[in-house]
């Protein structure tokens, strides 16, 4: 098992296998959260942080494999049941002609509706998540 480890901060992570991957939240020491439990297989880790005016703010870390069709349903129910900000990031493998790309996919189709029915922002820019050798892929 893989430990994270870096000074004055508390890593929270889920490993997908022996060959590497998932996803992790780096949170600074002096921040008060809870891990929020995620019943699911894939690599989704989420925590809420306690801010100074009393409100919530709920993080969500998700990778969602080329391979396989995003599921937002953990986003859904935190949404149905919290009252709070919700900041999700990640690498989902969406893609989607109306997001910039140049094609689109079916996790695309669902992310795309998931923002538009529920007012999320996309804040997000060109630069490739992924690179190997040469070849650079968004």
């Amino acid at each position: 098992t893989t430990r994270l480890n870096f000074n004055n901060y508390v890593a929270i992570y889920k490993c997908r296998n022996q060959y590497g991957g998932g996803c992790a939240l780096i949170i600074k020491k002096n921040i008060i959260f809870d891990e929020i439990p995620i019943s699911s297989n894939s690599d989704i880790i989420g925590v809420k942080l306690k801010l100074m005016d009393n409100k919530d703010l709920i993080v969500f870390s998700h990778y969602n494999p080329p391979t396989e069709e995003l599921s937002l349903d953990y986003l859904r129910n935190t949404i149905q049941n919290e009252n709070s900000i919700i900041i999700t990031c990640g690498d989902f493998n969406a893609k989607n002609v109306l997001l910039g790309n140049t094609v689109s996919n079916k996790s695309g189709d669902i992310l795309l509706d998931f923002i538009l029915d529920n007012n999320f922002l996309i804040l997000n820019n060109d630069d490739p998540t992924y690179s190997e050798n040469y070849r650079n892929y968004t």
